[in-house]
């Protein structure tokens, strides 16, 4: 009993070493100049497992890039270019969002989609790569719904494997009309009600309103700096940086800068990175065509599991690696119209649209509606086989490394690996594994936190972490 025991204490202790290794590695940009955002990442981290999932995506791969006892081996990736594929590196659900195009005289109501729309961990991989990390993400999802285990997720998980297959096929339907979104039988209630919220609460300006109410003269908009909006002012280097971004970006039509601010801590794996929040117009006195764009860095992509490290080999800079990337991957390129790149000091930056016509898929609200029973499983199963749909037609869309459209490569390796049923059930298997996982190392986070502190111990790595 005394070795058994002896056994498992070492074996914890070597987790937890791996754990924090891993992690303080993955953030130490940004431990250097961002240490107390570091700590507010981590204490989000762990407050939740869904978030501690969001922010240990290098976590994840880490482990894939090990032998592990438990974990199956794949019966995919065996034809050529099969691990070459243009993929998102981490397309959990909240990273779907609906998305809108910029009207125009040519198309003044442009269909509504629903993209990946963070594309930070684009890269060229493994194409299950993507299927076994959105597998984790909805299991977690639906894991954390209460009253729910793996009588819920498993189904979820099968859902969305079939979702990804169905996307496969070029008439899989990935818009709706922006005239009548709710008018549809190709998307379920989850997705519906959100082209609904976007429609509603794009016309009507809700987040500009929200972060950049208008005045009393209802002519003129200022920013709200405060706690439940996170912005504050600029200091001096960044107002710099800003302005060389703003002066190398494409920006719209007759830019014109109105106020800008840094945003602190949104996201997840992205609170410390450097974000600005531009408030802007066309160039018109009123207020109706002002907008609202976030700027955020971008940092080198994950090293996938079973690839070198060849994202930066292949693009020149993570700006255009991102930007790229969404060309290829989304329904239409100008999904997001902001959607641009730009380097200044060393920094990449991306520009994204800030706009109630843009929705996210929330995992808190998808909770609290459970709860009050505005939702069942077969809501959740439904939008479990459209989050596959989508990532299985984005895969499709793009090509490979080598210029070889998704769609083949895909299609040809899933046939040599055993069709549908082997892939459905291979990555439900993964994810099971995973899964446990997951919660296993968000139990040995929290121990270190408790043990290391708000940094996990960082300043022991490296001399002169915290300030």
């Amino acid at each position: 009993m005394a070795g058994a025991t002896a056994c498992a204490d070492v074996a914890t202790d070597h987790r937890a070493a791996f754990v924090q290794q891993v992690l303080v590695d993955d953030n130490r940009i940004w431990l250097y100049r961002a240490a107390d955002k570091v700590a507010d990442k981590f204490a989000v981290m762990a407050d939740d497992p869904y978030d501690f999932m969001r922010g240990s995506a290098a976590l994840h791969f880490a482990d894939l890039s090990r032998p592990v006892a438990g974990r199956a081996s794949t019966r995919f990736l065996q034809t050529a270019d099969a691990t070459t594929v243009l993929i998102f590196g981490d397309p959990h659900p909240e990273n779907a969002t609906v998305c809108r195009a910029e009207p125009s005289h040519h198309e003044p109501h442009p269909p509504l989609s629903v993209e990946y729309v963070d594309l930070d961990a684009a890269g060229y991989g493994p194409w299950t790569l993507d299927l076994w990390r959105a597998g984790l993400g909805m299991a977690v999802l639906v894991n954390e719904l209460p009253g729910c285990d793996y009588t819920c997720w498993e189904p979820a998980v099968d859902a969305l494997v079939h979702g990804y297959v169905d996307g496969l096929d070029p008439a899989a339907p990935t818009s709706v009309s922006s005239e009548r979104a709710t008018d549809t039988d190709d998307w379920g209630d989850v997705l519906v009600d959100l082209f609904d919220e976007s429609l509603d609460e794009g016309g009507e300006q809700k987040k500009t309103n929200k972060y950049a109410p208008l005045d009393d003269t209802e002519t003129a908009r200022a920013f709200v700096m405060d706690p439940d909006t996170r912005l504050i002012p600029l200091s001096l280097d960044e107002h710099r940086i800003l302005g060389q971004l703003l002066d190398r970006m494409a920006l719209p039509p007759h830019f014109r800068l109105l106020e800008a601010s840094r945003r602190l801590g949104s996201g997840v794996s992205s609170i410390p990175a450097l974000r600005y929040v531009v408030l802007y117009d066309r160039g018109h006195d009123g207020p109706e065509d002002d907008a609202l764009m976030q700027l955020r860095e971008v940092l080198d992509p994950p090293v996938f599991p079973g690839t070198p490290a060849q994202g930066l080999a292949v693009f020149p800079d993570n700006h255009t690696r991102v930007v790229s990337a969404a060309r290829q991957l989304w329904t239409r390129p100008d999904a997001d119209p902001r959607h641009v790149g730009a380097e200044v000091e060393g920094l990449s930056f991306k520009a994204v649209s800030w706009t109630s016509y843009f929705q996210d898929v929330d995992h808190t609200k998808l909770a609290e509606d459970w709860e009050e029973d505005k939702l069942d499983l077969d809501d959740i199963l439904a939008l479990a086989h459209d989050l596959g749909r989508v990532l299985g037609a984005s895969h499709a869309r793009a090509r490979t490394r080598d210029g070889i459209v998704g769609r083949a490569v895909i299609e040809a390796d899933l046939h040599a690996g055993g069709g549908p049923a082997v892939l459905e059930a291979e990555v439900r298997q993964r994810v099971r594994h995973d899964l446990h996982q997951l919660y296993t190392d968000h139990d040995v986070f929290r121990d270190l936190l408790d043990t290391e502190g708000p940094l996990l111990g960082a300043e022991n790595f490296y001399d002169g972490v915290v300030p």
